[in-house]
């Protein structure tokens, strides 16, 4: 039994002589092996793993023409038996993948993708031929070609798997088309393009269907959506489909517009309008056209229902609502839906000037109407609470209404023709005389006041107003307070400080009353008012001789009060005065009497 030392000698013997044999045939790889190891043997250091290969070319023998005509021969009639569906007479697709592998390995890549370019040109050449002579119309024609198209897409799927050699290694990266796929949707569309009779008819009935689908609804819109989808994968959809389809819906819409404008209500147009743009710009986006259609599609519909027709539109609209006493809620949501389809189509700013001059209209006639001061007040007051609704709600507070109710609300209420400076004053001065003063009265009033721009115009009216009232004691001192607290938040305290002044003269009148009385007696039951000069109107001096019994009176209140106020000077105003005449008559009668005749009540100047 041998020892592994006598082994491993052996083995050295032997390679030394496989070394020395192949330093005889001096083979160059030998040669690099046999340096190799005598380097590695002087430097034992060396690593012995490293190994270089050459890449060792192999001469391709060459492919006999026999062949290549046997393989295409084999691979056109398989193509046959797909185009004519006879795929159980086809040989092994195995086989088959393998010819198409084996051209093109041999550089024959080029010359198969010509002839299958030619077969497959060839057939849908005579497909398109057929159709072009077929006398079918309407939607059984539409079958006929969608037949076609399904045939053919399942027939090219099948003939790519046989030739996804060729589609990898070369139509990929050498072909316009890019890939088999591509190249028959190409020979497709190049037909749609050569026999224009079958694109004509095609697209006729598609645009038949999306008209058919627009006035009744009872198009069959899953087949209308495989149609177009074809048009989409041939690439034909916005080349050349898409600008047909807007150009018939501009004149589809431009008739009904013209048609409905005139033959229904305005409000139910409007709901029209809403109910159309709706329909194409979700639903036939959703069940048939392309999404990218969508805004021109849109901006059609609107444009031909609505934006040619704005004006029309608006005026019909205010017109309607010039002629409503009070709004109803269905006359907001009207108003809302006006607003939100021309917000849709930028039309709000024509909107809004016929807004304004709605309300200047209204406005005015209601100030110039013959009804009284208290109906024009109310109406005056409603039709102010629903422009703010209007804009608030059904206008979304926009700001261009927000101005425009502004502005014209001022126009009308400061026409001078219009008088409503005199109404307001009598307004306010019957309000304050009346028993039935409240809050809510008084807002109304001072709506119209906001808007004044004569306001010293009507200080004057209202200041005269309300001296008659305090003189006379016609009003609750505590409702002219509050009336004058609004005005003062409204215009600031310059504005009502001698109005306020005139109500503090009454209530300190009527104190220096109570003092007197305390420390004098007289016949006459009189009550005298101070009015403090610059706060009330001026009043010209009446000369009146009077009875002593009233001088009597006058010069005991004189002496009481420049006993209190040493460097005041006291200004009788004696016509000013009123009187209470009280008579017990057996019988009735009827007494006329001047009012400088008795005079029992005062009023001073100081």
């Amino acid at each position: 039994m041998k020892t592994n030392e006598e082994i491993a000698h052996k083995s050295s013997h032997e390679f030394d002589q496989t070394t020395n044999s192949l330093k005889s045939t001096r083979l160059p790889f030998g040669n690099y092996l046999v340096n190799s190891r005598q380097h590695n043997q002087n430097h034992p250091a060396l690593s012995d793993k490293k190994l270089i290969l050459y890449d060792l070319k192999v001469e391709r023998p060459e492919l006999p023409f026999e062949f290549e005509e046997s393989a295409w021969s084999r691979l056109q009639k398989a193509i046959h038996f797909i185009r004519h569906n006879q795929q159980q007479n086809l040989e092994s697709l195995e086989m088959l993948y393998q010819l198409c592998e084996s051209l093109c390995q041999n550089d024959r890549s080029e010359q198969l993708f010509e002839r299958l370019y030619s077969e497959c040109g060839n057939y849908i050449s005579s497909q398109f031929e057929i159709l072009s002579g077929n006398q079918e119309e309407g939607t059984k024609y539409l079958h006929i070609v969608h037949s076609l198209w399904n045939d053919y897409c399942h027939q090219t799927d099948q003939i790519r798997c046989l030739f996804s050699y060729l589609d990898r290694t070369y139509v990929v990266s050498n072909t316009a088309p890019g890939s088999i796929w591509n190249m028959a949707m190409n020979l497709f569309r190049e037909n749609f393009g050569k026999y224009s009779i079958v694109w004509q008819k095609v697209l006729n009935i598609i645009l038949d269907m999306i008209k058919e689908d627009r006035i009744s609804g009872q198009v069959d819109e899953t087949f209308l959506q495989l149609n177009i989808r074809m048009l989409i994968d041939l690439e034909l959809y916005h080349s050349r489909f898409e600008h047909q389809m807007l150009v018939q819906t501009q004149q589809f819409y431009n008739e009904e517009g013209n048609y409905l404008i005139s033959s229904i209500d305005i409000f139910d147009y409007l709901e029209h309008i809403s109910t159309r743009v709706h329909q194409e710009s979700t639903l036939r986006i959703k069940s048939y056209l392309d999404k990218s259609t969508k805004s021109q599609l849109q901006t059609v519909v609107e444009y031909e229902l609505l934006t040619k027709r704005v004006e029309d539109i608006l005026k019909k609209c205010f017109d309607y609502f010039q002629k409503l006493d009070t709004f109803q809620e269905c006359d907001y949501d009207k108003c809302s839906l006006l607003y939100r389809l021309l917000q849709k189509v930028n039309q709000l700013e024509i909107c809004s000037k016929y807004f304004t001059t709605f309300v200047k209209i209204k406005g005015s006639s209601i100030l110039c109407s013959n009804d009284n001061i208290i109906d024009k007040m109310e109406k005056l007051s409603l039709f102010e609470s629903q422009n703010d609704e209007i804009v608030d709600h059904s206008f979304e507070g926009d700001e261009q209404f927000v101005d425009g109710l502004k502005e014209s609300t001022e126009y009308y209420l400061n026409l001078r023709e219009n008088n409503t400076i005199k109404l307001l004053a009598k307004y306010m001065d019957q309000l304050l005389k009346s028993s039935s003063f409240s809050d809510g009265l008084l807002d109304k009033s001072i709506f119209l006041f906001r808007h004044l721009q004569a306001k010293d115009e009507f200080e004057a009216l209202y200041k005269h107003d309300l001296a008659k009232r305090l003189i006379l004691n016609m009003s609750n001192r505590n409702s002219e307070k509050l009336a004058l607290t609004k005005m003062k938040k409204e215009c600031g305290p310059g504005y009502t400080g001698k109005m306020e002044g005139m109500v503090k003269d009454i209530e300190q009148s009527i104190e220096l009353m109570k003092e007197f009385y305390n420390n004098n007696s007289s016949q006459l039951n009189i009550s005298v008012n101070l009015l403090t000069y610059g706060f009330w109107p001026s009043y010209p001096p009446v000369s009146i001789s009077l009875p002593d019994i009233f001088i009597e009176a006058q010069n005991a209140y004189s002496q009481f009060y420049t006993s209190k106020f040493e460097k005041r000077i006291l200004t009788w105003q004696n016509a000013l005065g009123v009187c209470e005449l009280n008579a017990n008559f057996s019988k009735v009668l009827k007494i006329h009497t001047s009012i400088f005749v008795l005079l029992s009540n005062f009023f001073l100047i100081y």
